[in-house]
């Protein structure tokens, strides 16, 4: 007020020297109340559990924001690796167009070996030509892998998403020829009959195919025939691991029935996340449910105080509910991509809404209804029975622990150790979905050591399997059944005081021919 203007001297210097102490005081209290605040901090952060190491925590961050990009797979190509375009001669080309109809221009463009896209620019072009990669002083006696890559069977090819990144480590960690195969995607229709072929059926066709080429063409696709077979193994992630597990129940039926042919019988596979159960009903569907605390934004910035729990990538969320997943709409969204595979053409939306068609006139299999084609024992193989299974060669699997598939892996080594099949199954703890194409660290700067655990115990497993298959080949398949080679292992995320693996990863013993482990090559570097 106007009346304190006119207070007389010493009064208003006493007021402010009172007033300059209680700022003093207030400053100091909340210099206090600071300092306790950032010791508050230390402590939190000294109790806070640091669950997943810094180089899981930056990739769940940069994987969530971009997707599956190129910015954050593996782009180290070993050099080393020799990489060719191969259009075999009992090829399939076909077109992209879509369910319904064929493009209606499709120009003839091979792709150079080191091309990015299987088409330039992304525009309508001939599509069926196979990469092949071949390791240095590989020759005739050399394995050969068939590879058939991922992608909801809707993209991807040799040359997309850092495939041939991918696909030269495993030659390179392997030792072994690879064929990585252009198979028709859904959409996909023969350049030169005009059929439709982009369903289960016709990408069996198009393997079986570039299975027979491979069996007499080896190093840089030269003419082996003459030459004994050397061990060949199939190979395939995500839903290429589907195919790839399809191709492999069909060679082994056909040669119980003795109608193999020319066909070679696989002396193994491994498979990176494989999508088995087209049904999608799988019990970690609802076990590894996703969820954020206390919300995605905060949890991707903050992994020492914020969760992400359960599957990172395939989950539903609504905008009323976005931090934690729905398991039944992504059940119903799987599926209808599992009736796509099988060429149903009325499932034309992979959204929750509509329910799932009660028929499906489709390729797997003759049984119309939709749950039939959904659980047939080739194309669905979660669903394949114990006399299937009964027979088959020596199996690897590398999946993540929490990602939405993970039964299918568990049940399905489960169910084949069983019945005497040598199996060898890794899960994961803190991974996603295929996380090996991620080994380099999504850029980070720092490796990715379950990615690069999994990539050499993929040449323990071509290694060993190849030697068994020279010195006891009778013993790596058990027609008759009994307890087969089994185990299971989980590999706990790591954080805190590890900066790898809480218990150290040793290569991949495989016992197969009985008389204690074969080593595979000392896996080194893996912390």
């Amino acid at each position: 007020s106007s009346s304190s203007l006119f207070k007389p001297i010493a009064s208003q210097f006493a007021e402010t020297r009172s007033t300059q102490q209680s700022v003093r005081m207030k400053s100091i209290r909340h210099l206090a109340g600071r300092l306790l605040l950032a010791l508050a901090g230390i402590c939190a952060s000294a109790d806070a559990r640091p669950y997943i190491d810094t180089t899981t925590a930056f990739c769940y961050n940069a994987t969530m924001a971009t997707g599956w990009s190129d910015a954050t797979l593996d782009r180290e190509y070993v050099e080393s690796v020799h990489r060719k375009t191969i259009r075999r001669l009992n090829t399939l080309p076909w077109c992209l167009g879509n369910m319904a109809q064929g493009p209606s221009d499709c120009k003839d463009l091979p792709p150079e070996p080191n091309a990015t896209q299987a088409c330039p620019n992304r525009t309508s072009c001939v599509r069926g030509y196979d990469l092949l990669l071949t390791p240095p002083r590989a020759s005739c006696r050399t394995p050969r892998i068939l590879y058939i890559h991922g992608g909801g069977w809707e993209s991807g090819s040799p040359w997309d998403d850092s495939y041939p990144v991918h696909t030269s480590k495993i030659a390179d960690r392997t030792g072994s020829i690879i064929l990585s195969i252009d198979y028709p995607l859904i959409g996909g229709w023969a350049n030169e009959s005009g059929k439709y072929v982009g369903h289960a059926a016709g990408i069996l066709d198009y393997a079986l195919g570039a299975w027979q080429w491979l069996s007499s063409h080896g190093h840089h696709g030269q003419n082996c025939s003459e030459d004994d077979v050397p061990a060949m193994f199939i190979a395939g992630d995500s839903a290429g691991g589907s195919s790839a597990m399809a191709l492999l129940l069909t060679l082994h039926n056909r040669s119980k029935e003795g109608s193999l042919d020319s066909l070679p019988d696989p002396a193994g596979a491994f498979f990176e996340s494989p999508f088995l159960n087209l049904a999608a009903d799988s019990p970690s569907y609802y076990s590894n449910n996703y969820a954020a605390f206390p919300d995605e934004k905060y949890a991707r910035e903050h992994p020492d105080t914020g969760s992400l729990t359960g599957d990172i990538w395939f989950h539903y969320t609504t905008s009323d509910v976005s931090n934690v997943g729905d398991p039944f709409a992504l059940t119903v969204i799987n599926a209808k991509t599992g009736l796509r595979y099988c060429g149903c053409e009325t499932v034309n939306s992979t959204r929750p809404e509509p329910a799932l068609p009660s028929k499906c006139f489709g390729s797997c299999g003759t049984d119309t209804s939709s749950q039939a084609q959904l659980k047939h024992e080739i194309f669905s193989p979660f669903w394949a029975t114990q006399e299937q299974l009964r027979g088959l060669p020596p199996l690897y699997f590398a999946t993540a622990a929490n990602e939405v598939m993970a039964s299918d892996t568990r049940v399905f080594a489960q169910r084949a150790a069983q019945v005497g099949v040598h199996v060898r199954a890794e899960l994961f703890e803190g991974m996603w979905h295929t996380f090996p194409q991620w080994s380099e660290g999504c850029g980070s700067g720092s490796p990715l050591w379950q990615g690069r655990v999994v990539l050499s115990h993929f040449g323990d497993f071509v290694r060993s399997v190849a030697r068994a298959r020279a010195t006891c080949p009778q013993k790596l398949r058990r027609p008759t059944g009994g307890r087969g080679a089994h185990a299971i292992d989980v590999h706990e995320a790591s954080g805190g005081s590890p900066s790898g693996p809480w218990v150290p990863i040793v290569p991949l013993g495989l016992d197969l021919c009985g008389g204690g482990r074969l080593r595979g090559s000392e896996a080194q570097g893996l912390r």
